[in-house]
């Protein structure tokens, strides 16, 4: 029977939500494939994206960013923990060997953790990344470093490159220094309407324009009170958003994120890879947050305006003013042909191979 071991980013769920449509796809294509995750992720949280059983190692196998809200990293302070991870590089790479040879699995994917990668070529497992950055990226072309990190940027850059294929899903960092790197098309699910459910249950109009907001947290800058209020216009914000406003409601349960992006007539977010080619992919127009000092923006932000109505908006224009005049602009702009998600099968066409 298959195994397949997924290592993923201790980063927020934005990871696993970037390889879950693979590991779908492989299960689909695969029956009785078994899965094993890497992550300190919830459980609750994986099966809501990963169709079907798995075993979860609840562990992280790297360090991720220390973030001081949604939007802003704290550098110093991410410097510092990389600094210490690749201090007990050593012991953690011996901890890594020894789950994946208890696992035994067929092929490692990564996303994107790089430690896994070292301890799959040392086994003799095939070993795919999966990302649309790297962690060398990201240190690299973020703000230069108090602390001295040239020994942890050489061996995690090594690790990528030692990976038998790393796949790089549009719209991604160019990594030009990786020449095991292969593009794919983007990764994304297409959800179901429920326009119809959710005004049934919130008891609104059937005119009822409806926005969407989500920062994966809220802070400083990205605060909902800022949002105007709107004529007809109401939003679906996550339980942690605490505020009385008569046109908030909480994010409806029983129904999938992604199907709630098909449903909605616009989405205030951040610069993420889910959320802009999962609005890209359900015709979704999209005002975000900038995130000018996050080195992946500016290749989310070149992408996703090509495709969708897009507006950005920096901390000082997050006012009530600056959101009403661009919130109007985008539900008065036609909506757009919805961006194929090719990434999946562009991606399984490439994994098949070390299954058979």
């Amino acid at each position: 029977m298959s195994r397949l071991f997924v290592a993923v980013s201790a980063h927020g769920y934005g990871h696993l939500s970037q390889i879950a449509p693979v590991i779908n796809g492989l299960r689909r294509d695969l029956p009785g494939l078994q899965v094993v995750i890497q992550g300190d992720l919830p459980a609750e949280f994986i099966r809501s994206r990963i169709d079907g059983p798995f075993e979860l190692l609840g562990e992280a196998c790297d360090v991720g960013m220390v973030m001081e809200n949604p939007l802003t990293a704290n550098w110093s302070a991410t410097h510092e923990a990389y600094r210490l991870f690749h201090q007990d590089s050593a012991a953690r790479l011996k901890r890594q060997r020894a789950l994946l040879a208890s696992a035994a699995p067929d092929l490692l994917l990564a996303d994107v953790p790089w430690l896994p990668l070292v301890a799959a070529k040392d086994l003799g497992i095939p070993a795919v990344g999966l990302c649309s950055l790297t962690w060398f990226d990201i240190l690299h072309e973020g703000p230069v470093a108090s602390t001295p990190l040239e020994d942890c940027l050489r061996d995690i850059k090594r690790a990528y490159q030692q990976a038998d294929l790393f796949l790089r899903p549009a719209p991604s960092m160019p990594m030009a220094w990786l020449p095991n790197s292969y593009p794919i098309g983007p990764l994304a699910i297409r959800g179901k309407p429920q326009r119809e459910e959710i005004i049934a249950r919130l008891g609104l109009p059937r005119e009822s324009r409806i926005g969407l907001l989500q920062f994966g947290g809220v802070g400083g800058a990205v605060a909902a009170d800022a949002l105007p209020l709107l004529e007809g216009m109401v939003w679906l914000v996550p339980e942690a958003i605490e505020a009385e406003r008569c046109d908030f409601f909480t994010l409806p349960e029983g129904i999938a994120f992604v199907d709630l992006m098909a449903s909605c007539d616009l989405m205030i977010t951040k610069p993420g890879y889910n959320s802009f080619t999962e609005a890209a992919a359900n015709g979704l127009p999209l005002l975000s947050a900038a995130r000018n000092e996050w080195p992946e923006s500016r290749w989310l932000v070149d992408w996703v305006a090509e495709r969708i109505p897009f507006r950005q908006l920096t901390q000082a224009e997050w006012r009530p003013e600056p959101l009403k005049s661009a919130i109007e602009s985008m539900l008065e702009a036609p909506r757009p042909e919805l961006t194929p998600a090719t990434g999946v099968e562009d991606a399984l066409a490439l994994l098949r191979p070390w299954f058979s």
